[in-house]
Order: C-alpha cells, then structure tokens, then sequence
C-alpha cells in the first residue's frame, strides 16, 4: 500500500510540476483575482485524475489491487492539488505585492529610467 501511495505521489508531481499553460493560468489568474478564485480553478481541473484513475484501470501494472490502485489514484490527486494550491497562492501573494501603490510607483520610475537610458543611447 504504501509503495501505491509513493508511486502516485512522485506520478502526480510529475505530472503537476512542469510549468505548463494551466499553471501559468493559475498564477496569473490567482494574481489578478484572489486565492480563492485559484482554488476554485483548481478544484474544477480534473483532468490528472480522471488521466490516471484511466491508467490504473487500463494497466493492472501498476496496482495489485483495487485498494492499490485507489490509493495510486488519491496520492496522484493530493499531489496534483497541492501543487496547484501552491500555485495559486503564490500568484495571489504576487498580485497582491504587484498592486500596492509602493510597486507601481517603483515599478513606474525603473521603466522611466530605463526608457530614458535607452533614449540617451540612441543619441550616443
């Protein structure tokens, strides 16, 4: 049981950890909106289990028996779910430090400064 619950562990990281186009939606979403926001995302972003509760069934492989493969299946689905929870609160936490006044006023000279060096340099 517990290789089952090792094994869907390090297959749902696996899986969840490459950034791809859902986590960048993730992040980005989370970062405009709130945690929660991504939370909700992630709880209506299935597809990991429904990929692997189709592996396991397809392929008797990789569990001995159904309370094997039941565990594969819920350990693939924590680690798929934590990364993206992670995700979204790292997003949020981004969006929040992004938004304040402080930001956007520093954010607002370093363009300036840079816009400006640049122009300089093309005079040069």
């Amino acid at each position: 049981m517990t290789a089952a619950l090792v094994a869907g562990l390090l297959a749902g990281y696996g899986v969840a950890l490459p950034m791809g186009a859902v986590g960048t939606y993730l992040v980005l979403l989370s970062a405009r909106t709130s945690m929660r926001i991504g939370a909700a995302v992630t709880a209506l972003n299935p597809t990991t289990i429904v990929y692997f509760t189709a592996l396991v069934l397809g392929n008797g492989a990789i569990a001995a028996s159904p309370a094997q493969g039941a565990a594969f299946v819920v350990a693939t689905a924590a680690a798929s779910a934590s990364w993206q929870l992670i995700l979204a609160g790292s997003g949020a936490l981004l969006g929040r430090a992004l938004t304040s006044r402080r930001t956007r006023v520093i954010t607002a000279l370093g363009s300036s400064a840079l816009i400006a060096f640049l122009a300089a340099r093309l005079l040069i």
